[in-house]
């Protein structure tokens, strides 16, 4: 918050002798957006420290990606922390005697307004928070998939003609309705793990279409059903 308010200042204000605007002097070492420069350095901080311990802990890598929602519930967290911080500092400026200061801040451009109250141009500065945890992300999902199919398969080993009972239908279902429970925590999350189980969906119409019958006599219109027809039913 602090260095969000430096940057709306310095592009209020002047040089009292030269008149030039204090961003404007910044801006010629190309570094005007101060809370963009801070915010990304702070994000890329965060994904080296993480990739440098897990690298140096297996244990701590496993749990990051075992774990990764309840991690990604405490990034939440801190983005609403930030925000709600944002908003009682400015409230602050009000109830301090600086309401002068809190209305010139409030007239600026857009191109100066809160980075954690609302995304700016191309830059979402919560997804640049969260891509610091990626790496653990896509191996969350990639196990999260494993344990969508591994019931399926299960109920269709190689070789078998059976379909599924209902109890093995019921265990799919559970493992389905888990996954999702535990994606809840974040709608992004929620959405990447529904892809998943479409995968499901689909690899279980395969294997179900595998179990019917090509033979002749499951196509013939003459007599009665066949054992081949039956099992179709």
């Amino acid at each position: 918050a602090q260095v969000q308010h430096l940057q709306k200042v310095l592009a209020k204000k002047r040089d009292p002798v030269s008149h030039v605007c204090f961003l404007d002097e910044i801006a010629k070492d190309d570094q005007s957006d101060i809370l963009y420069t801070f915010w990304n350095s702070v994000t890329q901080t965060l994904s080296s420290h993480f990739q440098k311990a897990t690298h140096a802990s297996t244990f701590l890598k496993q749990a990051f990606e075992g774990e990764y929602p309840k991690l990604l519930r405490l990034y939440n967290d801190l983005w609403k922390r930030l925000q709600q911080y944002s908003q009682n500092i400015q409230g602050s400026l009000t109830t301090s005697g600086n309401a002068d200061l809190l209305s010139e801040i409030q007239q600026m451009e857009d191109d100066t307004r809160d980075i954690f109250m609302q995304k700016k141009h191309d830059y979402d500065p919560e997804k640049a928070l969260k891509d610091s945890l990626q790496p653990y992300e896509a191996a969350y999902l990639s196990k999260s998939l494993s344990r969508l199919f591994d019931p399926i398969n299960l109920v269709f080993p190689p070789g078998g003609r059976n379909p599924p009972s209902l109890d093995e239908l019921e265990s799919i279902i559970k493992t389905v309705t888990s996954e999702l429970n535990v994606a809840a925590v974040d709608l992004n999350l929620s959405l990447a793990v529904s892809k998943n189980i479409a995968k499901t969906i689909q690899l279980f119409g395969v294997k179900s279409e595998q179990l019917l019958s090509t033979q002749g006599d499951a196509s013939q219109v003459i007599g009665p059903l066949t054992d081949a027809q039956i099992g179709r039913v």
